[in-house]
């Protein structure tokens, strides 16, 4: 049985849809929520992994419970990052639960993926 599940990002009614931009869009449970970021973006962008297994497909070419890691470009100031003692920001550990489900919208740089977010990231 999922968690609920927590939509990754929300359209802004002056945007275009997500589905339309997005290179695939699917509901995955977390598996892993990679290593926090040792530096904050800045010249160089902060990454964090998520591992979804995929549960659902909407759109794009996946599979079904396929593993797929997402790439997360840490920005301070997202509502979805907490910023550590020293001063570090990482994806929210409270939010990205490893066993949640997500919807999740991603588009594929290359070989990877990366999450496509609401927030221009």
């Amino acid at each position: 049985m999922w968690m609920s599940i927590l939509e990754l990002t929300v359209k802004k009614s002056n945007e275009p849809s997500k589905n339309s931009r997005a290179d695939g869009v699917f509901i995955g449970q977390l598996k892993v929520l990679g290593t926090k970021p040792k530096f904050r973006s800045g010249r160089f962008p902060a990454i964090q992994t998520l591992t979804f297994e995929v549960k659902f497909i909407e759109s794009g070419d996946l599979s079904t419970g396929a593993l797929i890691n997402v790439l997360v470009t840490i920005v301070e100031g997202s509502r979805f990052v907490v910023v550590n003692a020293q001063g570090v920001p990482a994806l929210n550990p409270m939010i990205f639960e490893v066993g949640r489900a997500f919807r999740v919208f991603v588009n594929k740089v290359g070989e990877q993926w990366h999450i496509l977010t609401d927030e221009g990231r």
